[in-house]
């Protein structure tokens, strides 16, 4: 049975993910590379299953949080920790490793890699999102339980610094709170997400995946896990996705239904499935 994991910003959009079918995945507080709004671990309901998005890279100086963080996750055990440095895979005890989902966001792009990460008692792996869907296709065949991102808008880059903030300063400017933020060059319409934390700076892909043509020879080479990322999305938007995957699957999704769907969202695109980007 093919199980699906959906990055959500609130505790509304949690239950009604998980009433969709689907297990909510919150960014944890200071601890994730997500365009989510992050939330303290202290404040999650544990009787709801869930994971946790702690992907960042940490500085020496904050592993000693870092534990803490972990030890409340012991006492919450989410069903999945998304995490991209070695640092969280070590502070683990064996419990938490087996929940551990190692997501370097783009970095994971070969098989040996994933079957490296598998072989060290952990759930599963994240593949980048950056393949063809023929190399997704060989990583699905070839380790089972491996994760596949089909839906959201793609992180692009990050940097360390806080360029938001800079900006604002250079040129006296209020950043506005509660509002999403986008860069455009002059030249292009594109509107790209930007989010700031105290962590830095994220940019994300301006389009949103979709994996609609994908999603069924995904499962029949073996892929069980699939991720749809809520970031920047209305939630009405995420829960029709999810349910236009799940009915795909299931073998009553319609190409009129995914017509019908790319008509009211024109924002969505297939990525890279049929173009190479890792030589």
């Amino acid at each position: 049975m093919e199980q699906f994991y959906a990055g959500v910003s609130s505790f509304q959009a949690a239950n009604i993910v998980y009433a969709a079918g689907a297990l909510p995945v919150f960014a944890v507080e200071n601890c994730a590379y997500s365009g989510l709004n992050e939330i303290a671990v202290q404040d999650i309901d544990p009787s709801l299953p869930h994971g946790v998005l702690m992907n960042r890279i940490f500085r020496e100086g904050e592993l000693p949080r870092i534990s803490q963080t972990l030890e409340a996750l012991r006492r919450h055990l989410p069903e999945r920790i998304y995490f991209a440095d070695p640092a969280v895979f070590s502070l683990c005890d064996d419990t938490l490793r087996s929940r551990l989902v190692y997501r370097p966001e783009t970095l994971m792009t070969n098989q040996e890699d994933i079957r490296f990460w598998k072989n060290t008692g952990i759930q599963g792996v994240t593949v980048s999102p950056l393949l063809t869907a023929e190399e997704l296709y060989a990583a699905a065949e070839a380790v089972p339980g491996t994760e596949f991102v089909i839906h959201g808008h793609l992180l692009m880059s990050v940097s360390a610094r806080k360029l938001l903030t800079s900006w604002a300063a250079r040129y006296d400017k209020e950043l506005p709170e509660g509002r999403p933020l986008f860069l455009r060059e002059e030249t292009r319409s594109d509107r790209y997400p930007v989010k700031e934390t105290a962590a830095g700076t994220m940019i994300f892909t301006d389009y949103v995946l979709e994996s609609f043509d994908y999603i069924r020879s995904l499962a029949s080479h073996g892929a069980s896990a699939f991720y749809l990322d809520g970031s920047f999305l209305d939630l009405q938007d995420l829960t029709d996705a999810l349910c236009l995957y799940r009915a795909l699957l299931t073998g009553s999704g319609t190409e009129e239904q995914i017509k019908a769907y790319r008509s009211s969202h024109p924002e969505c695109r297939e990525g890279y499935y049929g173009q190479e980007t890792v030589r």
